[in-house]
């Protein structure tokens, strides 16, 4: 028989919790009467409806701190890998080294922590809007509204091609270094 830790609840009326008798595997603290409802997530799993899952349904977010789902209107920003490497320059809609800056990255926790900073989901929303006159060479373009032929800029390039100063590049252009988690070129400093 397993040992079962009862942790007593920090607020009058709640019930204990007990560990490892939850009948949600992906639960790590449940209620001892209702043993399908869960009341803490294991670590990677996101709480909503006294269940756990892998991502947070429409209309809500990841907690990454709380382990909870928590609604989109409530501005958190908790869904963040503040710990990540990858940035979202020139990765909105794609998945990083370590990180996402897909539209689904708030439902599982994953957004790399530049996501807001880059606005990546005003970059896809704003592409949209000019997809059908974005260069063929670009993923995604916004409008253009310092130039006087309104040519859309390019904001993102494809697999496979490197972004430099609004271009896309198979290799990048000399006196230049390639940064191959984001598909960026940067300038060599001397």
């Amino acid at each position: 028989m397993k040992n079962r830790l009862i942790v007593f609840p920090e607020t009058e009326g709640e019930y204990p919790y007990t560990l490892g008798k939850c009948t949600d595997l992906n639960c790590y603290n449940c209620d001892p009467i209702f043993p399908d409802k869960c009341k803490k997530c294991a670590t990677g799993f996101f709480l909503y409806n006294l269940s756990c899952g892998m991502s947070c349904p429409e209309g809500f977010i990841a907690n990454t701190l709380t382990g909870r789902c928590v609604p989109r209107n409530l501005n958190e920003n908790s869904f963040l890998m503040a710990y990540s490497i990858g940035s979202c320059i020139n990765r909105c809609g794609k998945k990083s080294a370590d990180c996402s800056c897909s539209e689904d990255c708030k439902k599982t926790g994953d957004c790399c922590s530049d996501y807001n900073i880059h606005d990546c989901d005003g970059i896809v929303d704003r592409s949209k809007i000019v997809a059908d006159k974005c260069d063929k060479n670009c993923a995604l373009c916004e409008e253009n509204n310092d130039d006087d032929d309104k040519k859309p800029i390019c904001v993102q390039c494809p697999n496979g091609k490197y972004f430099y100063r609004g271009k896309c590049y198979f290799s990048c252009p000399e006196d230049t270094f390639k940064n191959d988690i984001n598909s960026t070129c940067h300038e060599i400093k001397s």
